[in-house]
């Protein structure tokens, strides 16, 4: 939020894509948020939820943002694309479009098969399938990135490694590093070439 405007005069864009832990804040599903966070809106007189509300500033900015975007050849999203998702044969658009009704659900009750499926593990905001438990194939990637016209997937939400991770193939990036530890990197992209750039401005190249 605070760069956003920042690099907008300087010429450059911030997209900023919504996950899980967003999605939970909008909605009162405050199980993983730390103690101290919610003992400072009880300060405020406010319950946490009301920082995130339509009538904050964080609030309205948080639900003007989408869940996937497709910037030159990389698909980004927080989790991930399961079959299931593909199945549904969205847009990237099109899907935004489904779920930004349900940003701030409290109810968890959705109108149809799809928005579940959307908001459900196996959805952009909670699949880990890359990485854990039943892995996607390398054949449903390529379907993924088909399906979006694109050559690459950019992800977080699952933490594999201390440093970002290329896998399927250098078709899959990984970008979530143990922050809570003091570990942080970035994605960089440059002229089609993909970067592990580290906290102390080192660029290693990875992928294809």
């Amino acid at each position: 939020y605070a760069i956003e405007d920042k690099a907008k005069v300087a010429g450059g864009y911030v997209h900023f894509i919504l996950g899980n832990h967003e999605i939970m804040n909008l909605s009162n599903d405050i199980r993983y948020v730390h103690p101290k966070y919610i003992e400072n809106a009880g300060l405020m007189n406010v319950t946490y939820v009301s920082l995130f509300s339509t009538c904050s500033e964080l609030g309205q900015w948080l639900r003007s943002k989408n869940v996937m975007e497709t910037i030159g050849d990389v698909l980004y999203v927080h989790a991930g694309i399961s079959p299931d998702v593909n199945e549904l044969y969205l847009s990237a658009s099109k899907l935004n479009k489904i779920v930004r009704p349900y940003y701030d659900d409290t109810t968890y009750r959705y109108p149809d098969l799809r928005t579940e499926i959307l908001y459900g593990e196996k959805g952009p905001f909670w699949y880990r399938g890359y990485y854990t438990g039943d892995k996607a194939t390398n054949s449903e990637v390529l379907a993924t990135l088909k399906q979006y016209k694109v050559s690459h997937i950019a992800t977080g939400h699952t933490v594999v490694a201390d440093t970002i991770s290329a896998l399927y193939g250098g078709k899959v990036f990984n970008t979530d590093v143990h922050h809570a530890k003091g570990i942080s990197e970035a994605l960089f992209i440059d002229d089609g070439k993909f970067y592990r750039a580290t906290a102390t401005g080192k660029k290693i190249q990875i992928g294809n």
